[in-house]
């Protein structure tokens, strides 16, 4: 009977040994930022775990190593278990941004945007609510909404401005006010260019008219009551033609 008790707590010992090995070798390699071997022995760790708080652990790194190796699909189901399964967990909030993070990297900007306001609503002294409102505006900037990504960028400096996402928001700012410049530029070339194209429309209409004028007047008999009032009338048509002449010049300049 003891040594059957023996053999048991060293089969036991030995279980646990093998399962903690794993979440031992996976800490390592996360540290060493070696994202490959992190995740094999994570996966390793969770389906040789012998207690919750062992699995909790490896999952919690383990969508932290997906994420930084770019794996985010993988990542987010890895998220979506962890906060399932451990509601209460104090790593809880720190999963929920890691999510809202994610989703913003998967270019799913809406489901990013509510989960970044849902975590600054439920934890807003948590230490990544900066980056959350960083990530707020960097939703908004990547689906268009400069100016509204804009306030929330003007927000992370002014109340966060020591924070590590300041700088980026700074520079989100000034990329956001060149696109901003750029539009105003181009749509004032667009109205110039509809403007001159109108006036250059108009010109080719008046010069055809002064042309057709001046062939009309031309082309009627003369006598020497109406000389002179023609001679006046060719030269006040050709006055006209050359100002026109001198307007289209000056509108293709």
């Amino acid at each position: 009977m003891k040594k059957t008790c023996v053999l048991f707590l060293f089969v036991l010992f030995s279980a646990f040994a093998y399962s903690s090995s794993y979440l031992a070798l996976a800490l390592d390699s996360y540290a060493r930022s070696d994202w490959k071997n992190a995740i094999e022995h994570l996966q390793q760790a969770i389906n040789n775990a012998k207690n919750e708080e062992d699995i909790e652990t490896a999952l919690y790194y383990l969508v932290m190593s997906l994420a930084s190796s770019g794996n985010y699909k993988n990542a987010v189901n890895s998220a979506n278990m962890f906060l399932s399964r451990y509601p209460e967990s104090i790593k809880h909030p720190d999963i929920v941004y890691q999510r809202g993070r994610l989703y913003c990297l998967l270019s799913l900007y809406e489901k990013s945007l509510k989960e970044f306001h849902y975590f600054v609503q439920k934890y807003p002294t948590h230490r990544a609510v900066p980056s959350a409102y960083y990530w707020i505006g960097e939703n908004l900037y990547l689906s268009g909404k400069l100016k509204e990504g804009r306030d929330v960028f003007s927000r992370v400096l002014l109340n966060y401005p020591t924070s590590p996402k300041a700088e980026l928001a700074k520079q989100r700012i000034s990329l956001i006010d060149q696109v901003a410049n750029q539009r105003e530029l181009l749509t004032l070339l667009k109205l110039n260019q509809e403007e001159t194209t109108n006036l250059v429309t108009e010109y080719e209409k008046k010069q055809q008219d002064f042309e057709k004028s001046l062939n009309n007047y031309k082309e009627m008999p003369r006598s020497n009551s109406n000389d002179s009032q023609l001679v006046e009338l060719e030269l006040t048509l050709q006055e006209e033609k050359a100002k026109n002449a001198e307007l289209y010049e000056k509108l293709l300049v």
